[in-house]
């Protein structure tokens, strides 16, 4: 074979050769880049989901802080109603005309449920209705010796009942703070009866 043949030829093969492996190398390419972009698909997907599900939770933390602030808000509202309710109830107790005012330590001692030989404490503004109150009492509870004492108790208004070392606080304090507890789910379904069903508080 002449010599230029075989230089054609080898010149042929190399090219060839040379085809194949840059035909083979730009499938390979080709397979790297589809795999890295399913990859890189993937990975963005997967990051948007982390992102909406990292969004979604800072909204809902966002509503419940929100919720929270206003649930505390009308709580602290309501108290402060309640608060006034009580503070004119008391008022209103400090303000009585006597005759009324007497009515309502007798019948305080009425529902201490007393043996009838206790010793009452009154307030020093109520000192000098002492005597009355003493008549009202025995007129109320004949054949009971009550003894009104004659030094004053640190309360408002009200009595304090003494029976040997045990005290009774039937102070006008003592009382509404009883009355509170019983009352105050009362008060704030009237106070607050539209608010209450609309949000739940």
């Amino acid at each position: 074979m002449p010599l230029e043949k075989i230089t054609e030829r080898i010149i042929e093969d190399a090219r060839e050769a040379a085809d194949r492996v840059l035909r083979k190398g730009e499938e390979d390419a080709q397979r790297v880049r589809v795999r890295y972009k399913k990859k890189a698909k993937g990975f963005e997907e997967r990051a948007m989901k982390e992102a909406e599900a990292l969004a979604e939770a800072k909204r809902s933390q966002m509503i419940h802080t929100a919720q929270r602030l206003a649930r505390n808000q009308i709580l602290a509202l309501k108290q402060d109603w309640i608060d006034r309710v009580f503070s004119e109830v008391k008022r209103d107790v400090l303000e009585m005309p006597k005759r009324e005012y007497l009515t309502f330590l007798v019948n305080l001692v009425k529902k201490a449920n007393l043996e009838g030989n206790e010793e009452i404490g009154l307030a020093h503004r109520d000192l000098a209705l002492r005597k009355r109150l003493d008549n009202e009492l025995r007129q109320e509870f004949p054949g009971c010796h009550f003894m009104l004492l004659e030094s004053p108790f640190p309360i408002e208004a009200g009595i304090v009942v003494k029976k040997g070392q045990m005290f009774l606080n039937a102070s006008i304090d003592a009382v509404l703070n009883e009355l509170r507890g019983q009352m105050e789910r009362e008060i704030v379904d009237i106070l607050f009866s539209s608010e209450g069903k609309a949000d739940g508080v």
